[in-house]
């Protein structure tokens, strides 16, 4: 097992954090069919290129 398994996970948790807080990503399909389950929840590659749009969010008044 690598032994950065663990720190490997905790970056990708902060990075989509700090993506769905910054950002507005909509997916341009209803559903994502994913591929082989060898990797595990959350790094399964899907079976097909996935359409998307990404914004910038603006900024609330506070």
């Amino acid at each position: 097992m690598c032994p950065g398994r663990f720190m490997a996970r905790g970056i990708m948790s902060y990075t989509m954090a700090v993506m769905t807080t910054r950002l507005d990503i909509e997916l341009k399909v209803d559903s994502v069919p994913l591929g082989n389950d060898r990797f595990g929840v959350g790094v399964e590659l899907p079976l097909n290129k996935i359409p998307f749009r990404v914004r910038k969010r603006r900024p609330t008044a506070s």
